[in-house]
Order: structure tokens, then C-alpha cells, then sequence
């Protein structure tokens, strides 16, 4: 989750759930305020964007966060649980453990949020979509051999498939 400012003073909180392996953010949530339930709802549609209605896929997988108080909450902790998912918090005052979504907020307000400053709610709802598609679709990674998220994640599908027939 990062905060930050639209012209008229308002705070805005963005949170995301980005793919460890591919980079693309798979699920994100705009608000003035967000609690556990609103990450438990962004994580339920993250699991739904990768997985469809095969779910129980996602079994084991790790749902790496920060020590903040809407991922250490009861309520998502329990969620987490009935998912089947592990959960795993960074350390205290360790940031650079979750490096891969504190580069992605500072990647988002270089490259997007400081070249058009957003006035208003309206036009951060219009924007930070169209942003976030950028993002996944055309921005190249360093770790991905420069190709976009979507580009990389596509790739890794075919050759699933490649090994599977």
C-alpha cells in the first residue's frame, strides 16, 4: 500500500498485489481508506485474475506483506488460512524484503504519478487504470529480460503448455 496526494490535499491509498514471478500486478484497490477486509477482497480477486475458477490452485503459494495493519489483522490472517496460503511479513523496518512492490510504487509515482499529477478522484479513477495496463502491458523489466509483465507471463504460459504435450 503507498499514499499519496491528488491536487486538492486529498490522500489517496493504492494498494496492489503483484505476481512475484512475471511482475504484473494482478489486482489493485483505490481508496481514502482501506481496512483487512478490503485487501481480503483484493487478494479474492487477485487469486480469481490468475487462476479463474481454479483456485485451489493457489494452495501453498506465499502472500508475501509488510508488517502494516491492514496485513497483520485477525481477519485477513484467518483468510489467508482458509485459502490455503501461506503467509509470510517482511521484518520490522526491513523494506527492501518487500523490494518488489516498494520498486513498483517507485517506478508508478516516477513514471506515471510525477508526469501528470492528479487534480482530482475522478481523474485518478480515469488515470491509474489506464497506468496500471502500461504497466503490465509495455513497461520492460530489467529482471525480465526487458520484456513487459504481460509479454513474460504469456511466455511462461506457452511454455507450460510446450511441456504438457
Amino acid at each position: 500500500i503507498t499514499t499519496f496526494k491528488l491536487w486538492n490535499q486529498q490522500k489517496l491509498r493504492l494498494a496492489v498485489i503483484i505476481d512475484c514471478a512475471d511482475r504484473m500486478v494482478i489486482a489493485w484497490k483505490l481508496q481514502a481508506r482501506l481496512t483487512a477486509l478490503d485487501v481480503c477482497e483484493l487478494l479474492r480477486e487477485a487469486l480469481f485474475q490468475r487462476f479463474a475458477q481454479q483456485t485451489h490452485q493457489a494452495k501453498g503459494l506465499e502472500f508475501l506483506t509488510d508488517n502494516g495493519p491492514e496485513f497483520i489483522a485477525d481477519q485477513l490472517q484467518q483468510f489467508v488460512t482458509r485459502l490455503g496460503l501461506i503467509a509470510c511479513h517482511t521484518p520490522c523496518r526491513s523494506p527492501q524484503s518487500n523490494g518488489l512492490v516498494e520498486s513498483f510504487f517507485g517506478s508508478f509515482k516516477r513514471d506515471y504519478l510525477s508526469h501528470q499529477p492528479l487534480e482530482t478522484l475522478a481523474d485518478a479513477l480515469k488515470l491509474i487504470p489506464t497506468w496500471i495496463t502500461h504497466y503490465n502491458q509495455v513497461a520492460p523489466h530489467s529482471a525480465l529480460a526487458m520484456s513487459s509483465p504481460a509479454t513474460f507471463y504469456q511466455r511462461s504460459l506457452t511454455k507450460s503448455q510446450t511441456k504438457t504435450t
